[in-house]
Parts: structure tokens; C-alpha cells; sequence
């Protein structure tokens, strides 16, 4: 039997964020397709929604690198990309240069603290080259990097790095060659000391969505320019990139398509639910663990798939409800289907509209199909969420996207309130029809019962 971890089964359908996840996401992890490639020494760039589990995959790539047995693992850097203030020219790559060797020496004096060995019993070449590295590229205090260590590590390892940023270091590389020399001699240094490379992860490239288009352009093409600096052999760069960036880092890294491989996050169905499955197990502590132990209905299978989408994020967020009722129970068994369609009701997956008002989505299943009226109706409704509005109101002002209400027969656009009643039924049970997993019993079009008002709910 799997022991949890943690005292609330609730724990592995909380936050979702991979990062807090680190203690037990191996138990839990199923790789995406094209994962093996992905672990591999070439260069790749992995696209994917939001949700789809990236950082979950940059952190697996990243254990997996230094749990391969009979190989040697590389040095790990990890590159939060925070938008930049500059972002194109040569400040950007020196600055990008500069951030990505000093992570490097850092990674290198860590790993030296934590296996003193990896120095001790080096070549005197990897040993005077380890120190040219920390002592070139830590950009950090010394001073204040090394106390740190020594409240964290152990003391033989402290001890040796103290010894190391004591010493004074020869000259590999003058501090300003050119920056493919510059990493050449890194990865040189590195592979001397028995690691096999340097791997930079590059992850959070989702905050430059914010950047207006032609910024987030510029602000890729000087990315991926500065990463075509550092075409050298052993340096190996790993991108967790939106899926929205894919035309525009396609149109801005023409010449560096050649060293990525690229991959799209992809989750069939089938995916998906063996993923939600090992949480299930580690939650409840059992060594395995079917959705048909969760409840009898077995169209549970077909609403995940319809409203969670193909991201893990959107399974498991719709999940935690039935998971939630499903422990509660004072004796534990699969939920009926009644219980089932009850929390489906209770807890619907969350419409909503893009930027534009446009296209509608409930969780992450598109709607498809609605008519110009049904969405003028629905895009008023969802505008004003903090009211209620009458059918007179949106009659005028949603369907016929009127900026008042008439208010007598004197107004030209007036018209018989038995005739806007009979329009705004039809057009109310049209919407219905396309937006509510049962119409007759709506959890979005919301009316109050003998008072003509409608509300829009479980809108996000």
C-alpha cells in the first residue's frame, strides 16, 4: 500500500502548481509523448497551453537527467524568464550571458559543496578549471553566497568551497572572448569534472504575454538570438514555451530551427485519466486506483473529457468535488449516479468568454454553433455580472444592442411588451439549448420565477 504524505488526501487536487509538488510528483507524473526524445542532449522547445503541465515536465526532464544510471549528469541551470526591460540587442545577450554563467557557477559551487569528492579527486586541470569557472562567473557575493552555504551544508563541503573562492585562479579564458569561446571552455571545464554538459531550462516565458505584439516579438527574436550564440556542443537548452508563441518563435528563430526539436504537449483521454488515477491511489493510499472506485456512473469518464479538456490542469481541477464527497463518505464506496449528476450541478465548470467576446467557453470545452443573438444575448449578460436584468433589458439592450430602453410608445423603437415576452422566451430557451447540460434545470441562465428577470452564473 502507497503511505501519503501528507494528512489531508485533498492535498494532491489543491494548488496544482508542479512546484509544490516536488516531494511526490514522480509518484504521479505520466510522461507526454516524445518524452524520452525530450530527455535527451539535443536542444528542445516544448509548446503548450496553460495548464498543460510544462513546469510539471521541466521538473521531471530535470530529475530524469540526474537519475539516468551509467550516465554522467549534467550541470542544471534553471531561467526564469521575468519580462525584460530590455529585450532586443546586444544588452539583452550580454545580460542573458551573464545570467545564465553566473547560474552555472553557483549550480557548480552547490554541487562541489554537496559531493567535495567531484573536486577532490579530479585531474588538476578539472580542478584549476572549476575554480576559474566559480571565480570568473559568480556574480554573487562571495562572502555572503558562502555563509549561506554553511547554514545550509555540510560543514567538509563548506570548508572546501571557502578554500576554492580563497584561491587565486588562472586564466582560462580572457573575461571578454567572444561568448561562444566563453561557454565552450564552460562546457570543457564541465565534462572534466565529470558532468556531461550544461542543460539550461528556461521556463516562465508565459509572463511575456503581456507584452504588446511587436514588444513580445522583439523580446523572442532576442531570446532565441541570444540562445544561437551558444551553438556549442554540450550546451543544451530545454524551453517550456506558451503554445500562443509557437507562429511567433517559428517566425523568429529561422535559424535556429535546426538545433531545436520541437514538441507539442499533447494528453489523449486515455492519458489523462491514468494520470488522475495515480493521484487517486497516492491520495487514498492504495496501490492502485480506477475512476470506477469513484463513482458508478460511467458517463463521469465523458464529462472530464468534454469540460476538462486535454489539459491535466482542467481534469483535475473538475475532479477534486467527487474526490471531496467521495472520502467524506461514513462508508466508503464508489458514488452513485445520483450523487454524481447532484455534485455535476453543484459544481459546473465555469463559462466564460475570451478578450474579445467572441468565443464562449464552459471550463475548457469550446461552444460551438451559438447564433448572433444568442451571443449578443449572452455577451450582455456577461458584461453586467453583478446584476440581474429583466427581459425588457435585454431584449433592447442585449439582443438588439439598442444604448437605451424605451420607455413609452413615443420612443420609435418601442414595442409591444407581449411581443418582446414571446421574442425573449424563445431567445432564452435557444441559449439554454446550447450553453446547460439540462436546460431544465439551467446553471448559467438563471431565471427568478415569476419576476422576468434573468442572471448569468458560474460565469469566471
Amino acid at each position: 500500500m502507497t503511505s501519503s504524505p501528507f494528512s489531508s488526501p485533498l492535498a494532491f487536487f489543491d494548488t496544482l502548481r508542479a512546484e509544490d509538488e516536488i516531494a511526490w510528483l514522480g509518484q504521479v507524473f505520466v510522461p507526454p509523448q516524445g518524452f524520452e526524445a525530450m530527455r535527451g542532449m539535443r536542444s528542445v522547445i516544448v509548446f503548450g497551453e496553460e495548464g498543460s503541465g510544462k513546469t510539471a515536465l521541466r521538473l521531471r526532464l530535470i530529475e530524469a537527467a540526474r537519475e539516468t544510471p551509467g550516465t554522467a549528469a549534467p550541470l542544471i541551470v534553471e531561467w526564469q524568464a521575468g519580462v525584460q526591460e530590455e529585450a532586443e540587442g546586444e544588452a539583452f545577450v550580454r545580460r542573458f550571458v551573464e545570467e545564465i554563467l553566473d547560474l552555472a557557477a553557483q549550480s557548480l559551487a552547490v554541487h562541489l559543496v554537496r559531493q567535495p569528492e567531484r573536486f577532490t579527486q579530479a585531474a588538476r586541470f578539472a580542478q584549476e578549471g572549476m575554480v576559474w569557472l566559480i571565480h570568473q562567473y559568480l556574480r554573487t557575493d562571495k562572502e555572503l553566497f558562502l555563509l549561506r552555504l554553511e547554514s545550509e551544508e555540510s560543514a567538509e563541503g563548506a570548508a572546501l568551497l571557502g578554500e576554492i573562492l580563497s584561491r587565486t585562479p588562472k586564466m582560462l579564458v580572457p573575461p571578454h572572448a567572444p561568448y561562444p569561446r566563453q561557454v565552450t571552455e564552460v562546457v570543457r571545464t564541465l565534462d572534466a569534472a565529470g558532468l556531461s554538459g550544461l542543460w539550461v531550462m528556461i521556463d516562465g516565458l508565459d509572463a511575456w504575454l503581456t507584452l504588446e505584439a511587436a514588444a513580445l516579438s522583439r523580446s523572442l527574436t532576442a531570446l532565441f538570438s541570444s540562445l544561437a550564440v551558444f551553438d556549442v556542443p554540450g550546451f543544451t537548452v530545454k524551453v517550456m514555451a506558451p503554445l500562443r508563441m509557437k507562429s511567433l518563435i517559428s517566425a523568429a528563430t529561422g535559424l535556429t530551427r535546426r538545433r531545436f526539436e520541437i514538441f507539442e504537449l499533447t494528453w489523449p483521454a486515455e492519458a489523462l485519466r491514468h494520470l488522475c488515477e495515480r493521484r487517486l491511489a497516492l491520495a487514498c493510499g492504495k496501490d492502485s486506483f480506477r475512476l470506477e472506485e469513484l463513482s458508478e456512473d460511467a458517463g463521469l469518464l465523458t464529462w472530464l473529457a468534454k469540460y476538462g479538456g486535454s489539459s491535466p490542469r482542467g481534469w483535475l481541477e473538475f475532479l477534486r468535488p467527487f474526490v471531496d464527497a467521495y472520502l467524506v463518505q461514513t462508508e466508503q464506496g464508489p458514488l452513485t449516479p445520483e450523487a454524481t449528476a447532484d455534485l455535476q450541478r453543484r459544481f459546473p465548470p465555469r463559462l466564460r468568454m475570451d478578450a474579445a467576446l467572441q468565443k464562449v467557453f464552459l471550463g475548457h470545452f469550446p461552444v460551438s454553433g451559438l447564433s448572433e443573438s444568442s451571443l449578443n444575448l449572452l455577451r450582455y449578460l456577461y458584461m453586467h455580472p453583478d446584476r440581474a436584468c429583466d427581459k425588457q433589458e435585454l431584449y433592447y439592450r442585449g439582443l438588439r444592442g439598442l444604448d437605451h430602453q424605451p420607455r413609452s410608445t413615443e420612443d420609435s423603437a418601442w414595442e409591444l411588451p407581449d411581443t418582446v415576452e414571446g421574442i425573449m422566451d424563445t431567445a432564452l430557451w435557444r441559449l439554454r439549448q446550447a450553453l446547460e447540460p439540462n436546460p431544465k434545470q439551467p446553471v448559467y441562465v438563471v431565471s427568478e420565477r415569476g419576476k422576468g428577470i434573468v442572471r448569468l452564473e458560474n460565469v469566471w
